[in-house]
């Protein structure tokens, strides 16, 4: 299941990952999502559409890759998570959301992050990608822009 519902975020590539967690104002977060551990990738000021797939069953995240691939979109990364999650607060409340676009390891794991609600606290946390996922995951995810030429040909 896909969600698209003209949802939109300003992702300002600028901006330090410091800044873009006080932006979120989560009640807490992982002190291992670093700026080292987790660069930004990319320049200026961006406006997405996000999309949350949602698998509705555990699955890996070679399973959920998957997914994402075949409906053409590209996993989120942290700082496009981070937008999200200043823009729609509530949404992590409801389930956890999460970005499998970027990863780090640490001590001997890969970790990708996430948002969630425990104890009626907003979290930006990490989980280990080795694990499978619950079944109430979202994942956030954008389409890809492969356009030929030739459909764009078409199109005029």
């Amino acid at each position: 299941m896909i969600k698209r519902n003209g949802e939109q975020i300003t992702v300002y590539y600028s901006m330090t990952l410091e800044a873009m967690i006080v932006a979120g104002k989560y009640d807490r977060f992982d002190r291992d999502i670093t700026a080292e551990r987790f660069p930004t990738a990319g320049n200026g000021k961006v406006t997405l559409r996000p999309v949350l797939v949602h698998l509705n069953k555990v699955a890996s995240t070679a399973e959920v890759l998957a997914v994402i691939a075949k409906r053409n979109l590209r996993p989120a990364m942290n700082a496009e998570l981070l937008a999200y999650g200043a823009t729609y607060p509530e949404t992590q409340c409801k389930h956890p959301i999460v970005a499998l676009g970027q990863s780090a390891r640490i001590g001997g794991h890969v970790y990708s992050p996430y948002l969630n609600e425990n104890d009626d606290k907003r979290k930006l946390n990490l989980n280990y990608v080795e694990n499978d996922w619950n079944d109430n995951c979202r994942f956030l995810a954008f389409a890809t822009f492969s356009v030929s030429l030739g459909q764009i040909a078409r199109e005029f």
